[in-house]
Order: C-alpha cells, then structure tokens, then sequence
C-alpha cells in the first residue's frame, strides 16, 4: 500500500527534472523507512520491483525511485582491505 501511495503522488508531480530526481530518491528513502525492522532489503526491493513492473509509470521522479529499487536489488560490496591490514598488524 505504501509503494502505491508513493508511485501516485510522484506520477503526479510536474517539476523540472533535477527537482523530479530528488523527489524520487526522497520516494525511496520513504519508502525505504516504511519497512519492517527486520526485513530483507533485497527481497523486499524485488517484490517492489516487480510490482512496478506491472504499472504505466512514467514520470521522471516515478523513474528515479525505480532506478534506486533495482540498486537497492543488488548485493552490497564490503571493502575487505581495512580487515586484511588489521589482520597483518596483528601478525607483526
């Protein structure tokens, strides 16, 4: 319910494009927040991909706000370099 909410009010938004792009990722971040506690970020952006999948959505912020679903779908890359050099100064 929330995402629909989301999506018609950025549909409905007529700013210029910058102004459209920053409403969609406040969208996302809305949209984000209302998510349980413990919930799975990845799996719940690909449920709301695919719901999105299914509407004629087309403004520029109901873009930006899928844009950052599909980001939010792929795994998130941890740096390991801090934890190979604190592992080298423990050896030394």
């Amino acid at each position: 319910m929330v995402l629909e909410n989301i999506l018609t009010v950025l549909q409905s938004i007529s700013v210029g494009t910058r102004r459209a792009k920053e409403l969609g990722r406040l969208g996302f971040m809305e949209w984000l927040a209302s998510l349980p506690a413990n919930s799975n970020v990845a799996r719940e952006a690909q449920m709301a991909r695919q719901r999105i999948g299914r509407l004629e959505y087309k403004s520029t912020a109901t873009r930006e706000f899928e844009g950052m679903i599909v980001l939010s779908t792929r795994p998130v890359l941890v740096p390991t370099h801090r934890a190979d050099a604190r592992a080298r100064r423990r050896r030394n």
